[in-house]
């Protein structure tokens, strides 16, 4: 049998300003509540945390401090964040929860919105992180706050994430070159980022030993057509970890 929930009826007093925009929070049947392929994959389930979460309804209740969050779609309410809440909720046997509806003029900046409360509530691991990451650079290169430096744009990023620049710029290597294997051990956990980070460093060795103390005409005509080669790939991710392998030799 499904169980009520009360909630304060003063909807005045709970409202959340996102962007100028007065968003309040009320009772919504978990069953009206829509899914959405893209935020559900975004961070999925933990079965040990909706058990917990399941628990903890039954014998508190629901934490009406901690409402789902809706995007209005069309007139469809797509949740965006709170799916181990929702599904500890139905487990629990209860029939509505409190939820805040948003606006968003795209799915962009629903994802990008969805990222950052999550960043906000905790940190996120390894296997996340580089799943968010790719996500709201893939959000950037379809126009949402592009910014056309480099800089910028990491800096951006880490705002988004709740991390700082170094780590986006880290993370972004170890997507861009590490190998399937290598990104399915992060994913479980047996391999972290900043020793994946170390294994695509060393895997990007430069083909020929430059010494710092004495280089000879030919190591230095090679250095530089390998320079010349990663600027017309327009590469700068791989010139970058290049020039840095040559100047640690």
């Amino acid at each position: 049998m499904m169980k009520p929930l009360s909630i304060v009826k003063d909807e005045n007093k709970l409202d959340l300003n996102n962007s100028g925009t007065v968003l309040l929070a009320r009772l919504i049947p978990v069953h009206d509540i829509k899914l959405q392929k893209e935020f559900q994959e975004l961070f999925p389930l933990i079965p040990a945390n909706v058990e917990k979460i399941t628990q903890r309804i039954i014998e508190s209740g629901y934490d009406k401090s901690q409402p789902v969050h809706l995007w209005n779609k069309d007139g469809a309410q797509v949740l965006i964040d709170g799916h181990h809440r929702r599904e500890g909720a139905i487990r629990a046997g209860l029939h509505e929860i409190p939820c805040y509806l948003h606006s968003f003029p795209s799915i962009d900046e629903a994802l990008e919105y969805a990222i950052s409360l999550q960043t906000d509530r905790r940190n996120l691991n390894d296997a996340e992180l580089l799943k968010a990451l790719k996500i709201v650079d893939t959000l950037k290169t379809r126009g949402l706050g592009a910014e056309g430096e480099k800089g910028k744009s990491a800096a951006r990023s880490a705002q988004i994430l709740g991390i700082s620049t170094s780590r986006v710029e880290k993370t972004r290597m170890v997507e861009k070159y590490a190998t399937d294997e290598i990104k399915e051990k992060i994913s479980s956990g047996e391999l972290t980022l900043n020793k994946a980070y170390q294994m695509v460093r060393d895997s990007q060795k430069p083909e020929t030993t430059v010494r710092k103390e004495k280089k000879t005409s030919k190591e230095v005509i090679l250095v530089l057509q390998n320079v010349q080669n990663y600027l017309q790939n327009n590469d700068i991710d791989g010139l970058k970890i290049y020039v840095e392998k040559v100047l640690s030799v």
